[in-house]
Formats: C-alpha cells, sequence, structure tokens
C-alpha cells in the first residue's frame, strides 16, 4: 500500500494539534470502529486489502518509529499534507495515526493506493 497524504481537520477554533504518523508498530489493535475505505475507481468492484480502525481508544498498540509529523491548527477547516516521498505500507505491517491532546475531534483521512512497488 503506498500512502499519498492525509486530510487533517480539527473541530472548533483556537485548538492546535501534533498527528504523529508512527510505522512498525507491534500488537493487535483492540477497539476502535472498523472503517471500509472507498474505492475512487467508480467503475472496480475491488475493496482495500487489509483492517482499517478509527476511534480514540485504540489499545494494545506499541513501539513503532516516528515517520512525519504533522502540526495541526484548528479553525474547523481541512488542512491537507502531501507526503513528497510516498510511504509504502507492507502487507501485515501496522501504521499508526496519533494525537498527543484528548478530548479534541480530529478527523483524519489517508489517501492511498497500491501499486506493484518493488522493496529494497
Amino acid at each position: 500500500m503506498c500512502l499519498e497524504g492525509i486530510t487533517i481537520r480539527l473541530a472548533g477554533t483556537g485548538q492546535s494539534e501534533i498527528i504523529k504518523i508512527l510505522a512498525g508498530v507491534k500488537g493487535s489493535p483492540v477497539g476502535g470502529t472498523t472503517v471500509t475505505p472507498a474505492n475512487l475507481n467508480l467503475g472496480s468492484g475491488k475493496t482495500a486489502d487489509g483492517t482499517f480502525l478509527a476511534g480514540s481508544n485504540l489499545t494494545e498498540l506499541s513501539g513503532g518509529t516516528e515517520i512525519h509529523r504533522a502540526y495541526v491548527g484548528s479553525s474547523n477547516n481541512s488542512s491537507n499534507i502531501n507526503f513528497e516521498q510516498d510511504i509504502i505500507v507492507p502487507k501485515n505491517n501496522i501504521i499508526a495515526f496519533y494525537a498527543s491532546t484528548t478530548g479534541i475531534e480530529i478527523d483524519i483521512m489517508v489517501i492511498f493506493n497500491y501499486h506493484n512497488v518493488s522493496q529494497g
């Protein structure tokens, strides 16, 4: 899977947040809500291959390496962040998005696709 970027929105005004993106996270996530990503190829019946969860109380995950940090200010607008160098997530790997503040409504849309990417 190739992560192209993210769109982030913080609800309300006068807030800010740091979103950390971690790769190589270990564990089996507990909690959250299962999300089914939309396929933007409307002529395809294929669905994304993976487990996609959202929520504020995901547990049983640990470790990982911070590969990106986004600073987001709030005015109830969306911010688009493009990964200049796409993030390649091999099958059966976990990538996690962490917010440092509790109690703030955060919407994150992850933009990704599947390519035949050779790793090396």
